[in-house]
């Protein structure tokens, strides 16, 4: 994989963005740096985060730094690459890091609807300023899909981390390396073997190369545009790539938020944490209850899923450092 040295003159660009309000690019930062999927991918500073991504086949460092307040934000973004930002690069990189970040999200929208839901509110109150967080790419959500099939999260990420590490491009900004998540050109040229031999599952490694085969070809406007069920459907034409897997890209690779939830045990539990016995007996509790937030399904979800993530982290958190004065050798 190409790899730009330490005396390369690297090109820079920048541009600004305006997230909707209310946004709290510290509750991103923090979410990041702990409990996300894209804790490894990012580098984390005072008020910035910096990580590389795959523009147009090529790989970029971007650096996002806050410019405002949650209710009066606005970002700044800088870029690197090896070669001249023209407009559509630019262009490219903006719409990634928009997708990244969930700026343009209404939250204020999903807020007006939890403000009635007595259960929710608390955690709209907990959470807020806070976009989802989603892959810079539907492709790299695709891959990250197949990788957590009935996978621990921790194998799967292992197994992300190998596919970055080895087949990804690498820049070197300021002296650090950022290797950015191969794109469907990466892993169709590297091919079967390079790619078993990696991650080591026959399995998932033609469901990967199926996805890379797929998304190689699709015109990225239908992907945000077309109708969901149409996006669906062309999701799931995909090897490997089955209902979870397909509502899964939708919301966390193409932000459709209002994308129907599909039940799960863990949003079973989620939900049954914070509506309580009484609200949650079964699986069409749930769906009626996400029904009453129409096109902010996804968000209503997400809040549910994010606040057990981080109530599992706190507890293994609490486990592996033991109280001041308390021995752990039991």
């Amino acid at each position: 994989m190409p790899r730009y040295n330490l005396a390369m003159d690297l090109h820079t660009a920048w541009f600004a963005l305006q997230p909707s309000a209310p946004f709290d690019f510290e509750k991103a930062l923090e979410h990041l740096g702990s409990t996300s999927p894209f804790q490894r991918d990012v580098s984390i500073g005072p008020g910035c985060l910096t990580r590389a991504i795959m523009v147009e086949g090529l790989p970029m460092v971007a650096r996002v730094t806050s410019t405002g307040t949650p209710d009066a934000p606005g970002l700044r973004c800088v870029l690197w690459a090896g070669v001249a930002i023209n407009s559509s690069l630019s262009a490219t990189a903006a719409r990634q890091i928009r997708t990244f970040l969930g700026i343009e999200d209404d939250v204020a929208g999903f807020y007006s609807i939890a403000e009635n839901d007595e259960a929710m509110a608390p955690l709209v109150r907990q959470f807020y300023g806070y976009h989802q967080l989603r892959f810079p790419t539907p492709f790299e959500a695709a891959c990250w899909a197949v990788l957590t099939q009935h996978n621990h999260w921790s194998i799967a990420r292992k197994m992300k981390e190998t596919l970055t590490r080895e087949l990804g491009p690498t820049l070197v900004v300021e002296g650090l390396e950022y290797r950015a998540f191969p794109g469907p050109a990466q892993l169709l040229t590297a091919g079967p073997h390079a790619v078993g031999w990696l991650i080591k599952n026959e399995r998932r490694t033609a469901s990967l190369l199926a996805a890379a085969a797929a998304f190689a070809d699709i015109d990225t406007v239908f992907l945000a545009e077309a109708p969901q069920a149409d996006v669906e459907r062309w999701l799931r034409s995909i090897s490997g790539i089955g209902p979870w897997s397909a509502n899964f890209v939708l919301i966390r690779g193409l932000g459709r938020m209002e994308v129907t939830p599909l039940i799960d045990q863990s949003l079973m539990r989620a939900a049954y944490e914070v509506y309580g016995p009484d609200r949650i007996r079964r699986t069409e509790d749930v769906v009626s209850i996400a029904a009453r937030y129409g096109r902010f399904q996804g968000y209503w979800v997400h809040c549910l899923r994010l606040r057990s993530w981080i109530e599992r982290h706190e507890r293994r958190r609490r486990v592996a450092v033991p109280e001041p004065g308390v021995s752990s050798d039991r």
